[in-house]
C-alpha cells in the first residue's frame, strides 16, 4: 500500500483529509503536506484503471500521456471540484475520447458528479491473441 495523494508529477501537495471518503487535494498553502505521486508512473503496466480521486482526476485527463496509457480500460467517477467552468459530463467524456478511448456513461448528477466507462477497441493485433 501507498500513501500518497495521485497527480502528474512527484512532490508534495496540500491535502484535506478529514472528510475520510471525500479527502482531496487542495490548492492551499497552509493545508498540511503529504506526498504526491505521478500516476502514469505508476499506471504503466495496469490493464484496467479506476479514478476515483475527488477533483484530481483533471489534471491527469489532460495530461497529453492519457493518450499513451497501456491501460485497455479506464473507469471514471469525476467531480467538480478543481474542473472550472463547464459541463463535468461532457468534459469528462471529451477528454477519455480525446486520448483514444470509447467512451459510455454510467451515471450523471446535477451536481456535476459522474461516472463514465472508457475503453480502447480491440485492434486486428489484439484479435489474433484471443483464444477461440
Amino acid at each position: 500500500m501507498m500513501e500518497a495523494a495521485v497527480g502528474t508529477a512527484p512532490g508534495t501537495v496540500g491535502f484535506a483529509g478529514s472528510d475520510f471518503a471525500t479527502s482531496h487535494v487542495v490548492d492551499n498553502p497552509d493545508a498540511p503536506r503529504v506526498p504526491a505521486v505521478d500516476f502514469f508512473e505508476h499506471a504503466r503496466s495496469a490493464d484496467l484503471v479506476k479514478l476515483d480521486i475527488e477533483g484530481s482526476e483533471w489534471e491527469i485527463l489532460s495530461d497529453p500521456r492519457m493518450a499513451d496509457l497501456p491501460a485497455r480500460a479506464v473507469v471514471l467517477e469525476y467531480h467538480p471540484e478543481r474542473f472550472g467552468r463547464g459541463d463535468t459530463h461532457d468534459a469528462a467524456r471529451a477528454l477519455l475520447e480525446r486520448a483514444g478511448f470509447t467512451t459510455m456513461p454510467i451515471f450523471k448528477a446535477p451536481t456535476g458528479v459522474g461516472m463514465v466507462w472508457a475503453w480502447r477497441p480491440l485492434s486486428r493485433l489484439d484479435r489474433k491473441d484471443l483464444p477461440g
